[in-house]
């Protein structure tokens, strides 16, 4: 994959934010909320609000992925492990997929094909093997395990969850992340253009160093968004971390 962006100071915060959080007793449910609330309030994308909103309806992650934790600390993930996974989250049966899937079209009128079943079967090998060579890098393994996972879509539905589930798989498999405290579903949903555009890159190009860059990205606003959320938890703060809605909060989003 060539030389890796340097992502050690990511890779400091991810471990003293995720502690300090889970020394909060914050729940996990409530950042990813709030998370939600701050990035509607801060968008210009007329669409997000109403994408976010059905996000919010759906089953919690948080608890789903906290439930697979054991199994993300393992030195292997297991298929049988994974597909109850991909169920949970998508909230119905789902297993590896039997047949061809195509995305849905874009602007151009043209729709990405994904891999045939066969090679889309191999996923969670690769993933696997990526795991053990970059344990010492984390948020690098993060980036490279969400991208195998969408990019080659093992499972009929639910590929961008299970990719975001990858993220917090990695990040444990690591040892420097206590629990899914990251938003990461409300980050990536409201990136999404972005994070479409830089996958549709990877997959024509095999540059990883330039996803990888973009993804750091992507992390980097999730943890601020958990500063934040944090720091107004503490009462050291702007704002406050105890009002019923949420809706009032602005959060740092930058990366």
């Amino acid at each position: 994959m060539g030389e890796l962006p340097d992502f050690s100071r990511l890779e400091g915060r991810i471990f003293d934010l995720a502690t300090e959080a889970r020394n909060s007793d914050i729940a996990r449910e409530e950042i990813e909320r709030r998370a939600v609330y701050s990035l509607m309030e801060s968008s210009d994308d007329y669409a997000f609000p109403r994408v976010a909103r059905h996000r919010l309806n759906r089953p919690s992650p948080e608890s789903i992925l906290a439930n697979y934790w054991p199994h993300f600390r393992q030195a292997a993930l297991f298929s049988r492990a994974m597909d109850e996974l991909a169920s949970a989250l998508l909230g119905q049966a789902n297993k590896s997929r039997s047949g061809m899937i195509y995305g849905t079209a874009n602007r151009h009128a043209i729709r990405a094909c994904y891999p045939a079943p066969e090679i889309a079967a191999k996923w969670l090998n690769r993933v696997n093997t990526t795991r053990g060579t970059y344990k010492n890098k984390p948020v690098a393994l993060a980036g490279i395990n969400y991208a195998q996972t969408v990019l080659h879509h093992p499972y009929p539905d639910g590929n961008g969850r299970m990719g975001r589930a990858m993220i917090h798989a990695a990040l444990a498999w690591s040892g420097t992340y206590p629990a899914p405290f990251l938003p990461v579903n409300a980050v990536f949903l409201f990136y999404r253009h972005s994070v479409i555009l830089a996958l549709e890159a990877l997959s024509r190009t095999g540059d990883w160093r330039s996803f990888l860059v973009d993804f750091g990205t992507w992390l980097g606003t999730c943890l601020n968004l958990l500063e934040t959320v944090t720091k107004q938890r503490r009462g050291d703060g702007p704002g406050s971390a105890q009002g019923a809605s949420g809706q009032n909060l602005t959060l740092d989003v930058r990366a």
